[in-house]
Order: structure tokens, then C-alpha cells, then sequence
């Protein structure tokens, strides 16, 4: 997903989640794109703390439990580790504006600001904006994303 949807895009997970979201999300852009210059595959490539808070600003909490039982992932067998990620989300949550994160209502990139999520590509942080930022090249870097609701 570009940098543009990712805050709407977890915003959409909470919302229909019946309490828990377990994602899988790409730290790192994917050997199908080219080593340099935009991305075509991973549009939105952050660390796991940015992601986390997006997640946490739409009113979730971090599943460390279920984090831990992914430490048994078994790469032998199933492959290499998928960067797990698992959260308990509340309806209507936290994030200071109704469990939302952005607000500034246009679905811009957040050249502006980054609703509170500090980007540690770009090192900027800010508050208003979407919750995204662009790359420092002005490249959009992306995720798989995949979900499921328990």
C-alpha cells in the first residue's frame, strides 16, 4: 500500500475487527524491486515502532503474549520468519481522536506532519498529517499487509 494509505488502512482493520488483528507487514523493501530508486513491491517500508503505534493510535494494544508464541515459528519447515505482529483493539479506541489515526482529512501523504508517527527513514516527526511520511528520495515503499480478525 502507498505511504498515503496506511493510516486509513489500519484505521479499516480496527474498525472490523472484532477484537484482535494479527498482521504480517514487510520491514524491508522486497528482492523483487530494484536496489535503488522507487519501489514498485513494498511502497511502505517503516520499522516496526512506527508501525506499532499507527496500531496504537487507533486504539490497540500491543499482544505480547501472542508474540511470544511466535518465537516457536518453526523456519525449517514453514520458511523464513514473517515479521508477526498481533494486537487487541477496543471499538472506537484510543489515538486521541476517536480511535482514528490522521484527521487532517484530505488522505494526503503527510508531507505535512505525521499524526505523532515519527518516520525513521526521514527522521521527521510532526503532528497533523495522515500518520505516513515519503521516503527521503520522495520513493513510496510498501508492505504486504495481511490480516485476519480472531
Amino acid at each position: 500500500m502507498p505511504p498515503s494509505l496506511a493510516a486509513a488502512s489500519v484505521n479499516e482493520l480496527v474498525r472490523v475487527a472484532a477484537k484482535d488483528v494479527f498482521v504480517t507487514i514487510s520491514l524491508r523493501r522486497s528482492g523483487l524491486d530494484p536496489r535503488r530508486g522507487p519501489t514498485k513491491v513494498h511502497l511502505t517500508v517503516r520499522t516496526r515502532a512506527w508501525w506499532e503505534t499507527l496500531f496504537v493510535q487507533a486504539g490497540c494494544e500491543v499482544n505480547r503474549g501472542n508474540l511470544r508464541a511466535m518465537e516457536e515459528y518453526d523456519e525449517a519447515r514453514y520458511g523464513t520468519r514473517p515479521n508477526f505482529f498481533s494486537f487487541t483493539c477496543s471499538k472506537g479506541g484510543g489515538g486521541g481522536q476517536g480511535g482514528r489515526v490522521g484527521g487532517d482529512g484530505d488522505g494526503g501523504g503527510g508531507r505535512d506532519g505525521d499524526g505523532g508517527v515519527r518516520d525513521e527513514l526521514t527522521g521527521s516527526g510532526g503532528s497533523g498529517g495522515s500518520g505516513v511520511s515519503e521516503h527521503p528520495h520522495g520513493a513510496s515503499e510498501a508492505h504486504d499487509t495481511h490480516h485476519g480478525t480472531a
